[in-house]
């Protein structure tokens, strides 16, 4: 009955190892591709999209599909600041919210509709 047990948390064990392997070996993937898209170009607070993109064109090279994304969508290159010069649009910047003094867009569209 013993040797049961025994082979019982033999298995369970290698399963648990196994597991374990490869969940780490999934995390070194991400974060691989994390520092190759850094490397290639993407700005820091892109590099989750950039890399799900990658990720979703099924390459095996993943540094190769990181630049592909990166060409077609370079909005996520480089400096927040110079992304504006290269298209991106003031809602995706946050900049989204009226400037004018006479109240929120809300109170804009309440007093044009009530009008």
């Amino acid at each position: 009955m013993r040797k049961k047990q025994s082979k019982k948390n033999k298995r369970k064990n290698y399963k648990k190892a196994n597991d374990k392997s490869a969940s780490l070996e999934n995390e070194n993937k991400d974060l691989t591709a994390k520092l190759s898209a850094l490397q290639e170009g993407a700005h820091p607070d892109y590099v989750d999209e950039v890399v799900t993109l990658a990720k979703a064109k099924g390459n095996e090279d993943i540094g190769k599909a990181i630049g592909e994304v990166l060409e077609k969508f370079p909005s996520f290159k480089g400096d927040k600041e110079d992304n504006g010069a290269k298209g991106m649009n003031v809602f995706a910047k946050g900049e989204h919210q009226s400037k004018n003094k006479s109240g929120s867009i809300v109170d804009q569209f309440k007093a044009a509709w009530n009008k």
